[in-house]
């Protein structure tokens, strides 16, 4: 019986000891940590007439408040992309802010979506 009631001792320490934040701020969290950086990238695949071929891609994490987090993303010269992450309610929302060269609004912005789950510390969807 000592042995019995040994082994639901340790299995419900682990339990405890294993619950961390949930998946969504885990993420939340780990985008956080970069903020202020800055990070390159280019197009591996695509058509040949995808606009962001052969263009450069940065991505800078520039605006970081406990619950929005805003990252602008640049194609070549192109600087009219900002990607705004929200967080409310254990989800994290995603919305895309398009605008023209003098600020103003694009026709198609502001979409994006609520992921429909916790997802995972590495994932959302």
């Amino acid at each position: 019986m000592k042995t019995i009631f040994s082994i639901i001792a340790i299995f419900t320490s682990l339990n405890f000891v294993a619950q961390d934040a949930d998946p969504a701020t885990e993420f939340w969290n780990t985008l956080q940590q970069y903020c202020g950086k800055a990070f390159e990238g280019y197009v591996v695949e695509a058509p040949p007439d995808d606009a962001f071929r052969g263009k450069k891609l940065i991505m800078h994490l520039r605006s970081c408040e406990e619950k929005v987090i805003k990252i602008p993303f640049f194609v070549g010269e192109d600087r009219s992309r900002t990607w705004i992450f929200s967080k409310e309610n254990e989800r994290i929302q995603l919305k895309h802010d398009h605008r023209h060269e003098d600020g103003t609004n694009d026709d198609v912005t502001m979409y994006g979506g609520t992921a429909s789950n916790h997802g995972l510390p590495g994932l959302q969807v």
